[in-house]
């Protein structure tokens, strides 16, 4: 069972280097290996604007009244 396929002529390799090295080879293509395996994680969304409203605090709870006894 293959691990990878070339994308132009579809041959199956059982490691993805070698699949690269004929890829460049037999098929002329140079790209950039770390872009192409989608190695890269999306970029962090944009902190909010300064001044934006935050959330509202959670409700405190209200304590009972402590009367003195007598």
């Amino acid at each position: 069972m293959y691990s990878t396929r070339c994308p132009d002529c579809s041959k199956g390799f059982s490691r993805k280097d070698a699949m690269l090295r004929h890829f460049k080879q037999k098929h002329n293509v140079s790209f950039n290996t770390t872009v192409s395996e989608g190695a890269l994680p999306p970029p962090p969304p944009p902190p909010p604007p300064q001044g934006a409203l935050s959330p509202p605090p959670p409700p405190q709870r209200a304590l009972p009244e402590l009367v003195p006894s007598q």
